[in-house]
């Protein structure tokens, strides 16, 4: 809208006046409310502006009753803002678009959802039309995660080495096992729960990953001890299961409990951090899934021990 100043000077009005009669007019107003039987109804006015012709119609003011309407002091045109800033790359003109995730949506899937809109429409920008991404946080995001992978993938390593270091290679086979299997359980639960692997993800896996073999580093060497004593596979697999489970699974419940307050610890912090407790809790218990069923049964089918049958 382009206001006219000798007009309003003519018409003894103020640009103030102008602005006033649009936001005065430019308003949905409440209407009160509507009782219906056993439903109370809000009533509301519409008076929103929504063509650009309605804006010159709006009355200003009426002095003498001569009325005096925004046409009449303005030329009101349904055009471009403005100009107030300017955008330049590489010392070339340019339009910068800024592209905001929505809280708790995934910003690695986003980025690549966009990546593959700006391919599909690149055919139809105007000729000479180029675009490039800056500021892309996703790709700090995927450096993060892949550091914290390898860290993952190295704290696996050393686990492994300490125990074929001070077990032997035939029960650090076994406890070893517990690693994976129990990773993909957490995995499946994680999934199944719709919890991204994010970056507190990932460093909750690494701060259970040495836990992981604690169970079945116990319920492994009883077994094993069982075995030693001349028992037979299934039942040094049982016996030596049914003496250390309660202990086992009073030892990773004390464990739980120590992080299961963090799962209602309130405001952002907490939204932040209960991803920690909660992977956690799914890790560490799928271990002792593991340890309790699937390390017994690799014990009672695999486990031999020199001197017995």
């Amino acid at each position: 809208m382009d206001v006219d100043p000798d007009r309003l000077i003519a018409y003894n009005l103020s640009i103030e006046d102008v602005i006033k009669t649009i936001q005065r007019e430019n308003l949905t107003l409440p209407g009160g409310s509507l009782d219906l039987g056993t439903y109370k109804y809000t009533v509301r006015i519409p008076g929103e502006l929504e063509t650009v012709s309605q804006i010159g119609d709006l009355l200003v003011k009426a002095p003498n009753g001569r009325p005096i309407y925004i046409r009449d002091v303005a030329k009101v045109i349904y055009g471009f803002k403005d100009r107030a800033n300017y955008a330049r790359l590489n010392q070339k003109p340019s339009v910068s678009l800024e592209i905001i995730k929505r809280s708790g949506e995934n910003l690695i899937a986003i980025a690549d959802q966009i990546k593959v809109l700006l391919d599909d429409l690149s055919p139809t920008f105007p000729p000479g039309t180029e675009f490039t991404i800056l500021g892309d946080q996703s790709e700090d995001i995927r450096l993060m995660v892949k550091d914290l992978e390898n860290n993952i993938v190295s704290g696996l390593i050393l686990v492994i080495l300490v125990l074929f270091l001070f077990m032997g290679m035939r029960n650090a086979f076994f406890v070893g096992i517990a690693i994976p299997l129990s990773m993909l359980v957490a995995f499946v639960v994680i999934s199944i729960m719709g919890i991204t692997l994010n970056m507190i993800v990932l460093f909750s896996l690494i701060l259970a990953l040495g836990m992981l073999v604690d169970n079945a580093i116990v319920i492994v060497e009883n077994i094993y001890r069982h075995r030693q004593e001349g028992q037979s596979p299934t039942t040094g697999a049982q016996e030596g299961t049914r003496e250390v489970a309660w202990p086992v699974i009073t030892s990773t419940l004390t464990t739980l409990c120590a992080f299961a307050p963090m799962i209602v610890w309130p405001g952002i912090m907490g939204e932040f951090m209960k991803y920690l407790p909660i992977t956690l809790i799914i890790t560490l218990s799928s271990s002792l899934f593991v340890g309790l069923v699937i390390n017994p049964t690799f014990c009672a089918s695999f486990m031999n021990v020199k001197g017995t049958l």
